[in-house]
């Protein structure tokens, strides 16, 4: 892509200098910018590691709610006993 923008730079009449100059420019902000395969792969590991985490967390949760509620269904059993 850079050596395709450099002569379509020189084309258009900019001059060789500062045609790269702006072929290393946006080179730089693309290295940046732009996520590898690497950085894909590293977040979709990140992901599936929350995932995991959440559902640890939603199935404590629903335990939880569940010994609750059945404290508060014994509690009014025996009031009304």
């Amino acid at each position: 892509m850079e050596l395709k923008l450099y002569h379509a730079l020189i084309d258009a009449g900019i001059q060789a200098k500062e045609a790269e100059k702006v072929v290393e420019a946006l080179d730089e902000k693309m290295q940046q910018q732009l996520a590898t395969k690497s950085d894909i792969s590293d977040l979709r590991t990140d992901m599936a590691n929350l995932e995991g985490r959440l559902i640890k967390w939603v199935s404590s949760l629903m335990v939880a709610m569940t010994a609750i509620f059945a404290t508060i269904v014994a509690m009014i059993v025996k009031l009304l006993l």
